[in-house]
């Protein structure tokens, strides 16, 4: 699977990066990581680093990928919890979006509220629906898509790494799909997000000629939607399959 990806990270107008990525190539597999902590003090960055670190661990030490997206998120899980422990540290909590591309499959799963889309000949094929209180709100059909950005109750999470689960799957392990050439992925944290829609993802991916240009010329308009405005930190991974 030939491909060229390019990452993004930036603190925006907070003191302190709470935001994790990666891009990890292994035999012929390639996995995609974006964490974005939460809880203040710290405890976000400590949080988003044991994810995107235990994700790194497990991928490097897995013969082979087996498709078992849903086991980053347990081993991710039990190490935050083992952290709150260790350190006795509460509320260090994350998201953490996977994408792992095979020789023909990309499987992917979520937590919270950062998002992965997937193109395909210039239209968005799919995207993870977030884990938050306004995404809850449109499934209910009390609050329209295109509400969730600048909703007052945005970043209240139903659901986190590192929180107290209700049942063992808080998580989301979508249905793999079966990728072709040409295709494009972005993994991206809200504070991205919220600044762009995906008309405007699109636009650029048309005009794009590699990831890292369709990736800066996102990052144009969100730092410029974003200006004059609290800005929370933001980070995105793109990929193409050429």
């Amino acid at each position: 699977m030939k491909h060229d990806y390019a990452i993004l990270t930036d603190k925006g107008t907070k003191t302190h990066n709470e935001d994790n990525l990666s891009v990890e190539v292994n035999q012929d597999s390639v996995c995609l990581m974006v964490a974005d902590g939460l809880g203040g003090h710290g405890n976000g960055q400590i949080a988003s680093a044991v994810a995107i670190k235990t994700c790194q661990e497990y991928f490097f030490c897995a013969v082979g990928f087996s498709g078992n997206i849903a086991s980053f998120f347990e081993k991710c899980q039990k190490k935050l919890l083992e952290v709150h422990t260790e350190k006795q540290i509460s509320g260090a909590l994350t998201t953490l979006n996977i994408v792992v591309i095979d020789t023909k499959f990309l499987y992917w799963g979520h937590i919270g509220d950062t998002r992965t889309y997937i193109f395909r000949k210039n239209k968005l094929l799919r995207r993870t629906f977030d884990h938050s209180v306004p995404q809850m709100l449109v499934s209910l059909k009390q609050l329209r898509e295109d509400e969730i950005r600048h909703h007052e109750d945005r970043c209240r999470l139903l659901k986190a790494l590192g929180a107290n689960w209700i049942n063992d799957k808080n998580y989301t392990v979508e249905k793999k799909i079966r990728y072709k050439k040409g295709d494009a992925i972005l993994l991206c944290t809200d504070g991205f997000w919220e600044f762009i829609d995906e008309d405007n993802m699109i636009d650029k991916l048309k005009q794009a000629t590699s990831a890292e240009n369709w990736l800066t010329q996102m990052k144009d308009i969100v730092v410029r939607n974003g200006e004059g405005l609290e800005m929370d930190n933001f980070s995105a991974i793109t990929l193409l399959i050429n």
